[in-house]
């Protein structure tokens, strides 16, 4: 081999180890880090953070359904969509009847006195034997309940007093303040309302018979559904 074919190797053999030395000396860089995504969790609806929504105190759930309205509610919603005085007239005693069981006392008081006033103006109508039954009744059950006796014995020879109507000719009257009073020892009065009940409720005269006879002796009859309508 000549001298220029040995300088040739010779130089080829520098440049060999030159490029090995640099990459055995350079620094190695790390491979990109795999990127990884967290799964969604399955879902079977959106979910909403009670908290998040306005009005509802956080820990408390939303209503899952609308409640039904109470039958006071129903009836008031019926009064207040009365337009005249004689559809008030038509409601007036339920609602009095309903405030009263829902411890709506001044309410109950209210309906009942209005109730008794607007049925002066209509003395023909088949609904104020109602009127006048009821809403002495009403009137009544307070006294016994505010503690006066002497009034609620007024009130209930009141409702006795009424001429009748389609609905107390058929299924009698309501026998709740009779009751409140028999259970505070009156059984006098109790009597002299069967007896004015008498005059409208004939078709069941064998049952206001059977319960005079038990008030004689002293006992309290089971009213029944008397107590409700």
């Amino acid at each position: 081999m000549g001298n220029i074919g040995k300088a040739t190797v010779a130089c080829g053999l520098t440049l060999l180890i030159v490029i090995g030395w640099r990459v055995l000396t350079q620094p190695s860089q790390p491979a990109p880090a795999k990127q990884t995504v967290a799964p969604t969790p399955a879902t079977t609806g959106p979910t909403v953070s009670v908290a998040s929504k306005p009005g509802l105190p956080i820990g408390r759930s939303a209503p899952s359904a609308q409640t039904e309205p109470t039958e006071l509610e129903k009836t008031l919603l019926q009064l207040a969509q009365a337009t005249t005085p004689e559809h008030r007239f038509y409601v007036l005693n339920d609602a009095a009847k309903e405030s009263f069981a829902a411890g709506q006392i001044d309410d109950a008081r209210r309906y009942a006195t209005e109730e008794l006033q607007l049925a002066q103006q209509f003395p023909t109508n088949w609904n104020y034997g109602n009127a006048i039954h009821d809403g002495n009744m009403v009137l009544g059950r307070i006294a016994v309940k505010t503690g006066d006796l002497t009034a609620a014995r007024d009130y209930l020879l009141k409702a006795g007093q009424t001429k009748g109507s389609p609905q107390l000719d058929s299924f009698g009257p309501n026998m709740s303040l009779a009751k409140d009073l028999l259970e505070k020892g009156d059984r006098e009065t109790v009597l002299q309302y069967f007896d004015l009940c008498r005059q409208f409720w004939t078709s069941e005269s064998n049952q206001l018979n059977e319960w005079s006879m038990e008030v004689s002796a002293g006992k309290t009859p089971d009213f029944g559904a008397n107590l409700l309508y």
